[in-house]
């Protein structure tokens, strides 16, 4: 399995028998056609879309076909769409601010980053009892099928409190 626009090359290995050597191997669905002594031919695929490979001609040194058995899929999952975050602010200082996501069908994993270092990796965090300083713009990704999304981005704002004021006479 593989995310589309990866550069991942996969082998896909025939072992042949019989007849006499050298063979002539050919996969379909773009596999590519090998010739040698064998009797492991190997080619290396980088599909764009998921595709079943399987031999599609085989022949030995006397032009005598033969046949195959099995195949090989390489699946080519999509990229997820970049979530669209939003959160619960402007909050006051001391307030706690809630990061919200959409459910995304399929998804194993979801992936915070923040200022000052900030990870987590639930659906939907809290920051809990908000400061000043964890204002700024948090994102997140989120994985299906192994494929990570670009990062969708939400602005958090947090309020200071008034300073307690002096009276003077």
């Amino acid at each position: 399995t593989t995310c589309l626009g990866s550069s991942s090359t996969f082998t896909v290995s025939v072992i042949v028998s019989g007849g006499i050597a050298p063979y002539t191997v050919t996969l379909d669905n773009g596999g590519g056609t090998q010739s040698g002594a064998g009797p492991i031919f190997t080619f290396s695929v980088s599909p764009l879309a998921t595709t079943t490979y399987s031999v599609s001609s085989l022949t030995d040194a006397l032009t005598c076909a033969g046949s195959g058995s099995g195949s090989a899929t390489v699946t080519v999952n999509p990229i997820p769409a970049a979530p669209a975050p939003t959160n619960n602010g402007p909050k006051c200082e001391g307030s706690d601010i809630q990061l919200t996501v959409a459910y995304v069908e399929g998804a194993t994993a979801w992936s915070w980053t923040g200022p000052h270092g900030y990870s987590s990796t639930d659906m939907l965090p809290t920051l809990a009892n908000a400061t000043p300083d964890m204002a700024g713009n948090y994102s997140v990704t989120v994985t299906v099928g192994g494929c990570t999304s670009p990062a969708g981005t939400t602005t958090v704002v947090v309020n200071p409190k008034p300073i307690t004021p002096v009276i003077t006479a």
